[in-house]
């Protein structure tokens, strides 16, 4: 459950900061972002079978529970993912990865990204600290990746 609220929070609070506003629906999957040069698609989990191109991709791959608490550390994957080929949609896909990439990476890479991603839990979650986070970009499929790999330290209890 804790990985699942991750993903959720982690979803809601990015397709905010690329739309602007609070997304309309709390628990969508995928929450549409309506950008200048068309939609973005906000997921949780990779495993989603239909993802749609470009996409932000939210994921907890990894919970190492605590023995003697609700607290566990969580491995958290965003990935921005854009077609590689160019086309009239996509003229400078490099381009177009720099964007949304910009967006996520500044969103995440915050002093305060605990409170901000703690606005967006629920009864049964709490984000505590980021204690460590790296990036990659890199292509497969034909498709080019930004992906941010983040450490986070939770709860499965609002503590606050």
């Amino acid at each position: 459950m804790i990985a699942t609220e991750l993903e959720r929070c982690v979803a809601e609070y990015l397709a905010a900061k690329y739309s602007g506003t609070i997304p309309p629906t709390p628990g969508q999957n995928p929450i549409p972002v309506t950008l200048p040069k068309g939609t973005l698609n906000v997921h949780r989990g990779e495993a989603n079978a239909n993802i749609t191109l470009p996409a932000v991709i939210v994921s907890c791959d990894s919970t190492t529970q605590e023995n003697d608490s609700t607290n566990a550390m969580c491995t958290l994957n965003v990935i921005v993912c854009i077609q590689a080929d160019p086309g009239e949609d996509n003229p400078e896909p490099l381009t177009h990865l720099d964007t949304l990439s910009r967006v996520m990476y500044d969103a995440m890479y915050q002093n305060d990204v605990v409170d901000r991603l703690n606005v967006y839990a629920g009864d049964y979650f709490t984000c505590i600290a980021f204690t460590a986070q790296s990036q990659e970009k890199g292509a497969r499929e034909r498709v080019l990746e930004h992906r941010l790999v983040n450490t986070v330290y939770c709860s499965n209890r609002n503590l606050l």
